[in-house]
């Protein structure tokens, strides 16, 4: 855990404590840490998480080496898991 005054961050969650004594949650340097370590080009932009083209597949690109694989699955595992504690939180 760091803390930093009114400020601490825990399992990658943001604490601020405000002075009208509210608690501010976020988990947006998660989700920045996750975007900016993929080993892919994101080029592209989407107006929704059911986009049709992101549910094709290109049968003719070559399979992920390796370490990709490593790697995306690293950032999918953080995303579900920060998915998971947004949850928590709506419920």
């Amino acid at each position: 855990m760091t803390a930093r005054g009114p400020k601490h961050s825990f399992f990658g969650i943001s604490f601020e404590i405000r002075n009208d004594k509210k608690v501010e949650l976020s988990t947006k340097d998660q989700l920045g840490e996750a975007i900016a370590s993929f080993p892919m080009e994101l080029d592209k932009a989407v107006s929704s998480p059911s986009a049709r083209q992101l549910f094709m597949v290109d049968e003719k690109c070559e399979p992920l080496k390796n370490k990709q694989k490593e790697i995306i699955r690293f950032i999918t595992a953080k995303l579900l898991f920060l998915m998971n504690i947004g949850q928590q939180r709506i419920n």
